[in-house]
């Protein structure tokens, strides 16, 4: 992937600079933004960059949302998400938050864990998602509240068409689309608030015993489970440990079961497993590996029987 142009890139140092950030150090760097550590006011901070329109919004969004959810997260929780600021907003925009080494996959390979996974660790993800699904569309701040909301059914079902055409012919069969989509729609399109990347790779633990949740620039009214259906399709299919995605599917259905014994998780799960199965097969289709653990669990999806999938 091409970097980013010189003169973007001198732009991005000369306003982190003039917001009192130096010691630069690149993290990632690509023709979409640029992540990068630095020191402000002595101490270490994370600095997101980008000139890219579409990134630009994404990096208001994580402002925002990271904002929001500190505001209203209960005290005493055992998650939180990290303090953001928006440093520029104009020809590039840079967001700042304090620097912490996340993730419990190596930097480099996000595919090798580098800890195990534990029940606290599972139990904490599991109230995070919970204080997510609790939170109501009237409690959103405007600039969150059309995000999302303008997909309807129809909209995903044609998204999701386009993530399995490639895949029509080798991978799945026209007839297998008809029967996964017939699923999806006895299940029903609905909604709640989502954070959008729940992975670890995109957690850590503070010195306070908190679980740090990052990386929400794509959080809002989402389909309904979609933060349980994406880390578990995630898990499974791309990272490839089926072993910690079915664990992590059964303690979360487990204790949603215990939470909110109304919700319907078993039956309205099946709608956004449908949806990123297809998104999962897209990006599959280059990696052999990764393209047979997809059509596995395509197939399992297709069962309709949530206990195929966590191996109960």
């Amino acid at each position: 992937m091409k970097k980013l142009r010189f003169n973007v890139a001198v732009t991005i140092d000369a306003v982190a600079l003039a917001h009192g950030c130096n010691s630069f150090h690149d993290i990632e760097r690509n023709e979409r933004h640029r992540v990068f550590s630095a020191t402000r006011g002595g101490k270490k901070v994370l600095i997101k960059a980008t000139a890219v329109r579409t990134e630009m919004e994404n990096l208001r969004n994580e402002a925002e949302v990271h904002k929001f959810l500190r505001k209203i997260t209960p005290r005493g929780a055992n998650f939180t998400f990290p303090e953001t600021e928006i440093l520029a907003d104009d020809e590039v925009c840079l967001i700042c938050m304090p620097f912490v080494h996340k993730g419990w996959y190596a930097q480099k390979s996000p595919y090798r864990l580098l800890r195990r996974i534990t029940d606290c660790d599972l139990e904490d993800m599991f109230q995070a998602i919970l204080f997510l699904h609790r939170i109501r569309h009237d409690q959103l701040p405007a600039a969150l509240r059309g995000k999302g909301r303008k997909y309807t059914a129809k909209d995903r079902f044609e998204q999701q068409e386009s993530y399995f055409r490639p895949a029509i012919g080798t991978l799945v069969t026209r007839a297998e689309v008809s029967k996964l989509q017939r699923l999806m729609r006895e299940v029903g399109y609905k909604r709640r608030f989502v954070h959008h990347d729940i992975l670890p790779l995109n957690m850590a633990r503070l010195p306070d015993g908190k679980l740090l949740i990052t990386d929400a620039e794509y959080a809002r009214w989402e389909m309904k489970w979609y933060d349980v259906a994406y880390t578990y399709l995630q898990l499974h299919c791309l990272y490839g440990d089926n072993v910690l995605a079915r664990l992590f599917l059964r303690y979360i259905v487990r204790r949603f079961k215990e939470e909110l014994p109304d919700e319907d998780i078993e039956k309205e799960i099946f709608f956004p497993l449908g949806y990123w199965i297809a998104a999962s097969m897209f990006i599959a289709m280059k990696d052999p590996k990764q393209r047979k653990r997809v059509r596995k669990t395509f197939e399992l999806i297709l069962k309709r029987d949530l206990n195929v999938l966590i191996g109960g």
